[in-house]
């Protein structure tokens, strides 16, 4: 049994009724919670009865193949990954001939402030620091 399959019993049984009356899903998750969080997510619209759930990871590597994420994309509206640039864990598993692993929908890229310290970038607090400086680097006619 993989690691998804051991917690889908538990979120069969509970989300339904905790989302009971709520108008949004949101699905989250940071590195290996990310990747979780991405196989939760088409489950969760395929078979659970609540609203069609939100996506937004941080950190998270390449989920899957080619084959999981073109259905993937079609059938999860709302999906957003966070991805600084210096994090190596979004760049794996590598993409190579024969496994063609790869992410699912749309990216948004943050610059943690260049750190050398692997651990650092890969941190929500440095997934923080970039988000931060993206907002502000945002014009004030955009906001």
């Amino acid at each position: 049994m993989g690691l998804y399959e051991s917690m889908r019993a538990n979120l069969a049984a509970n989300l339904p009724a905790a989302c009971a009356g709520c108008e949004h899903v949101i699905v989250t998750g940071h590195s290996l919670g990310a990747a979780l969080a991405v196989l939760a997510a088409p489950d969760i619209a395929k078979s659970l009865s609540v609203p069609e759930p939100e996506l937004t990871t941080f950190g998270g590597p390449r989920p899957g193949l080619y084959d999981f994420a073109v259905p993937f994309n079609l059938l999860i509206d709302s999906c957003s990954r966070v991805v600084n640039l210096f994090d190596i864990v979004p760049h794996l598993p590598l993409a190579l001939p024969g496994l063609p692993y790869t992410h699912v929908d749309v990216q948004i890229a943050v610059d943690s402030g260049g750190s050398i310290d692997q651990t650092h970038r890969h941190s929500l607090d440095a997934y923080r620091s970039g988000l931060n400086g993206l907002v502000q680097a945002q014009p004030a006619w955009a906001a």
